[in-house]
């Protein structure tokens, strides 16, 4: 009679350790969820505000209040394979 009533006290306090457990869970699970939405909306905010940085016209604007102007002419230069390192005659030391 003792051992089941001990056994029965014992279930309840695990399952009661348990439904703590759960809820715990739940609120790191909606806190998590919380921070998830701040950090997709401060993403999105910053995606726009690249777009704003990147506007042509506002660097365009900005250029011109500095004093830069568009280049009166432009050199092509031609790729060109980097020099190769000499290769030593045979018995002779780099």
């Amino acid at each position: 009679m003792i051992g089941g009533v001990a056994g029965a006290l014992l279930a309840a306090l695990a399952l009661a350790s348990l439904r703590l457990e759960i809820f715990r869970l739940r609120y790191a699970l909606a806190e998590a969820v919380e921070v998830e939405q701040d950090l997709l909306e401060r993403r999105g905010a910053l995606v726009v505000e690249v777009a704003r940085l990147r506007d042509p016209r506002r660097l365009r604007r900005i250029a011109r209040e500095r004093g830069f102007r568009l280049p009166e002419r432009v050199i092509q230069l031609e790729a060109t394979a980097p020099p190769s390192t000499p290769v030593a005659a045979a018995g002779e030391r780099p």
